[in-house]
């Protein structure tokens, strides 16, 4: 699939045409199995996340508020972009059980569901 791209001059870096952006699905398909796997991933970064970050030290004593939830949507969405050796660190680092595809189908249905509480 041939993608146009235009220079952003004020960054200087590549950005999408607009016609490239799809726009978020808000009735996924998602099986129970897909949103299941979502939440246990979302669930398992957080929990080694926090693990990681307690377990040095200097932070064993230190207040620590985080949102795993957030941080598992700004690199969940970083990692539809990755290929190769990168895709398989962020899968790891995302705790993904199943293929990208499902992933963000499941993710995408259990963000609705959460905002719709």
């Amino acid at each position: 699939m041939h993608r146009d791209r235009r220079r952003d001059e004020h960054r200087g870096h590549l950005t999408p045409q607009r016609s490239e952006i799809e726009p978020r699905e808000l009735a996924p398909q998602a099986s129970d199995a897909e949103i299941t796997a979502a939440a246990g991933s979302v669930s398992r970064f957080g929990l080694t996340l926090f693990s990681d970050w307690m377990s040095q030290a200097e932070n064993a004593q230190s207040n620590f508020v985080f949102s795993p939830l957030s941080l598992y949507a700004a690199l969940l969405m970083a990692q539809v972009g990755a290929e190769n050796e990168t895709l398989s660190q962020m899968s790891s680092v995302l705790q993904l059980t199943v293929p990208r595809q499902q992933a963000n189908v499941g993710f995408n249905a259990l963000d609705l569901a959460l905002q719709g509480r």
